[in-house]
């Protein structure tokens, strides 16, 4: 989506599997940048990456900066990723693939009470999860400027 000379894809990686289709998907996406673009990028999260040294390489061979971006709260993320869950659930019945964004407000999971268990298990994903970040993020293989 290109607005205000930004341009920017969600998270692309999330369901491309092997690494060299990660690769091809990040040369071809930086290459597409327009003169006048002041910022580009998509999400990563250390989870969708095939092979986090190889892509820390391609992002510096493309000349793109990694920005570590995560939220205080990791109970809040815990329920988020929760309810994303649950959203993938809704929308592969209601459109035949799971869509880890809500775009359509009938999408929306209802309320739903949240299994102690399952909870403390993502908050430990979720650590390790922001662990793995900094390390990709603090990389010394990474572009500094």
């Amino acid at each position: 989506m290109a607005k205000n000379n930004c341009f920017t894809n969600g998270e692309p990686l999330y369901r491309i599997k092997t690494v060299e289709e990660q690769e091809k998907y990040v040369i071809e996406f930086f290459s597409r940048i327009q003169p006048l673009t002041r910022a580009t990028g998509f999400k990563i999260a250390p989870y969708q990456l095939v092979d986090r040294l190889h892509m820390i390489k391609t992002l510096r061979q493309v000349g793109v900066r990694i920005l570590l971006v995560t939220r205080r709260d990791i109970l809040k993320v815990a329920i988020s990723q929760i309810r994303r869950a649950a959203l993938e659930k809704i929308t592969e019945t209601r459109h035949g693939r799971p869509i880890a964004n809500l775009f359509d407000a009938a999408d929306r999971p209802a309320a739903v009470t949240v299994d102690c268990e399952a909870l403390l298990h993502q908050i430990d994903q979720n650590m390790r999860e922001r662990e793995a970040s900094i390390w990709i993020a603090e990389s010394p293989t990474r572009n500094s400027h």
